[in-house]
């Protein structure tokens, strides 16, 4: 697929120009699987993070997604500061300062 998809996000704007990100690269799955698309290599393309969030978007409403990403935050940082652990990295989000 990566091969496919020439290790590039596959997301074409409406003036015919694609998205030239190569790294963080995540699968989309063009018919979600959520809504019964098919767990096959021809449904999963290449995207970036901000691609794949604006197809998300689109299939999901900015709601519903708004509301996920909050729940996985929240999940990750309850597993991380459970006594006798240390947080992810990802834990720290770049629009958040430390203090």
């Amino acid at each position: 697929m990566a091969r496919r998809d020439g290790h590039q996000c596959t997301f074409v704007a409406e003036n015919g120009q694609r998205c030239p990100a190569r790294g963080k690269l995540e699968f989309h799955h063009i018919d979600p699987q959520a809504k019964g698309g098919p767990p096959t290599l021809s449904n999963v393309t290449l995207c970036c993070k901000a691609h794949n969030g604006y197809a998300a978007e689109a299939d999901y409403g900015t709601e519903v997604v708004a509301r996920r990403i909050a729940e996985a935050r929240q999940s990750r940082r309850a597993r991380a500061l459970a006594p006798g652990t240390v947080p992810a990295p990802e834990l720290f989000d770049a629009a958040t300062p430390f203090t």
